[in-house]
């Protein structure tokens, strides 16, 4: 006998404990993130907050940001040091190397020296001209005095009952002010044009261009002030004894050409034996200690290393002043060109050899002195000029955003690490770290955005929306600037903005039809904090379930009635502390 079918109705019930990271693909595991704002996995295998960015009031608007003894920062166009100014710099993007006390700067090419307090710059140009510059078989000599008269405008006040030193003429000749009569007069009296004497060194005088009287009684001249001085007095001050010197503009080409400085005079410099042709000059001839245009710097074993087009630089040990040294010496500067085309964007030390990236590719530099470096090319994908910035070194590992994606790097081949998010496209990026998580600050189609990527736990988040471009690590802790601020990342959870997350559509994978019965959000909401829960099935739009709001810690669940679908999104959003502890759902098929 042949009996009806009977319908089996199946009940199912999972959960989601352990919440994964970022995947925009579609090929995801259940309980990964479709989309996030604010999220971070610290505290896997939940979801919680991203840290909060304290801000430091003091700097308006940074460009770039390092750390010796104290925080370096570029700001408004100044350099301090411990929210000390101590120079000045042109705007646009800077290179920052700390080598010991001293803080390199690029492309300003300055130097900062934290122990004697002296900002200055690293190269060292002398221009001679309508002048006689003798070359003897070892020296280079220019005359002892050139007088030249500096003019500047500036003005001085005085009172009406106030005597000024007056002098009928002013005259320069012989190197020498030569001045006529002499005779005290009121400053009300003084006329335009007139010669004073006033707050001036012995080779100084002012010339009268103003004067105008306030209400106090007080008068105000405008003057010239003149100031005469040698051009020629101790000439090569900035010039050191074993300084790599460039020699150009001579008739002579034989003098054209770099030496090494053995001895400084005031008005000769001193080289080797028979190094130049005894010659007199009376172009215009240029001694200059050189500092190649960098794109790209860092520091590795005592050594400032560099990198021009597709030129890679050493200094000369313990001396970022010369790059220009060539005595075989193991203490001497050393160069090397690639054997490729393209130019080197970005380079960093890592462990006992430097890594330096092109777009398409990479090179390993070995060796302790310039008689055994050796450039190694290494096949993997590198780094544009827009993406050097994001390269961080983290002792035995280095992140970088390149060329198809962000990758690891270990000294082999680099490693994809962004595979789950590789359809967001990443550009201008810049990375930073506190030793567990990689930050990445990049340009995305809706906007900039920061990137957190677990080291540990292989997973991706989104801190929200920034204008971070430059991260700095120093004492166990991450700091960052953008144009209006420098900032701290705490380890507290930030309350100030709204966070969201979206997990990737419930499937089931059954093909049979299913209906939801029971679903439920476990979480742990803490104090002036609220939490909303929507759903949307299948093509339809998101439905508000529920907003809670937290007056004290405690752990709630939020139950949720689905119905039938095929395909069910979850999307959970807040502010202020809270802790997504899991998920469950039941179904029947």
């Amino acid at each position: 006998m042949k009996l009806p079918n009977i319908l089996q109705t199946r009940k199912y019930k999972k959960e989601i404990s352990g919440f994964g990271g970022l995947n925009t693909t579609n090929n995801y595991l259940e309980g990964e993130i479709r989309e996030c704002s604010g999220i971070s996995h610290k505290n896997f295998p939940f979801l919680t907050q991203s840290n909060k960015l304290i801000r430091d009031e003091f700097y308006k608007s940074p460009q770039g940001i390092a750390f010796s003894q104290k925080e370096c920062v570029i700001d408004s166009g100044a350099l301090f040091y411990g929210k000390e100014k101590v120079g000045n710099l042109t705007s646009g993007e800077k290179e920052i190397a700390v080598m010991g006390n001293m803080i390199l700067i690029f492309p300003d090419k300055v130097c900062y020296n934290t122990e004697t307090k002296v900002f200055e710059s690293l190269e060292a140009e002398y221009t001679f001209s309508d002048t006689t510059v003798r070359f003897g078989l070892n020296s280079v000599s220019v005359p002892e005095e050139k007088w030249v008269t500096d003019v500047v405008e500036d003005e001085l006040v005085f009172f009406e009952n106030e005597k000024l030193s007056v002098y009928s003429s002013a005259e320069i000749t012989e190197g020498s002010i030569k001045l006529g009569t002499y005779a005290p007069v009121f400053a009300e009296e003084i006329l335009p044009g007139t010669i004073i004497k006033d707050k001036c060194t012995y080779s100084q005088y002012r010339k009268v261009l103003s004067s105008k009287k306030d209400d106090a009684g007080k008068y105000t001249l405008k003057t010239y002030l003149y100031t005469l001085r040698n051009e020629y007095e101790n000439v090569f001050s900035k010039i050191r004894k074993g300084d790599g010197i460039e020699i150009s503009g001579c008739e002579n080409e034989a003098n054209n050409k770099i030496l090494v400085v053995k001895e400084v005079g005031d008005h000769t410099l001193v080289f080797e034996e028979e190094a130049l042709s005894e010659a007199q000059e009376t172009g215009k001839i240029t001694v200059k200690r050189k500092i190649p245009d960098f794109s790209c710097v860092c520091v590795h074993n005592n050594r400032l290393w560099g990198c021009e087009k597709n030129t890679i630089y050493a200094s000369k040990l313990g001396d970022p002043y010369n790059f220009f040294v060539y005595r075989m010496l193991s203490t001497d500067s050393y160069s090397v060109s690639a054997n490729s085309r393209e130019d080197f964007n970005a380079c960093v030390s890592y462990g006992n050899y430097c890594v330096f990236f092109k777009s398409d590719s990479i090179f390993k530099l070995y060796g302790d002195k310039p008689s055994n470096f050796q450039l190694v090319e290494s096949i993997g994908s590198g780094i544009d000029a827009h993406g050097k910035n994001s390269l961080v070194n983290i002792g035995s590992e280095i992140f970088y955003s390149g060329i198809g994606g962000v990758y690891s790097f270990c000294g082999g081949l680099p490693s994809l690490i962004s595979g789950k998010i590789e359809n967001i496209k990443m550009e201008n990026c810049s990375g930073g770290t506190n030793g567990k998580i990689y930050y990445l600050a990049a340009d995305t189609t809706d906007g900039r955005k920061l990137f957190a990527y677990d080291m540990k736990k292989s997973l991706w988040s989104i801190c929200g929306n920034t204008k971070i471009k430059a991260f700095s690590y120093h004492n166990g802790e991450l700091y960052a600037i953008d144009d209006c601020g420098l900032y701290r990342f705490s380890e507290e959870d930030c309350t100030d903005d709204e966070w969201f997350v979206t997990l990737q559509p419930f499937r089931e994978f059954y093909h049979l039809k299913k209906k939801y019965t029971k679903m439920w959000v476990s979480a742990e909401l803490f104090e002036n904090s609220w939490i909303k829960v929507e759903i949307k099935r299948d093509n339809g739009t998101w439905e508000q379930i529920m907003v809670r709001y937290g007056k004290n810690k405690e752990h709630i669940t939020i139950p949720i009635g689905v119905g039938k679908c095929h395909e069910m999104m979850l999307r959970i959003s807040g502010r202020g502390r809270c802790n997504i502890l899991s998920i469950v759902r039941e179904f029947i098929v």
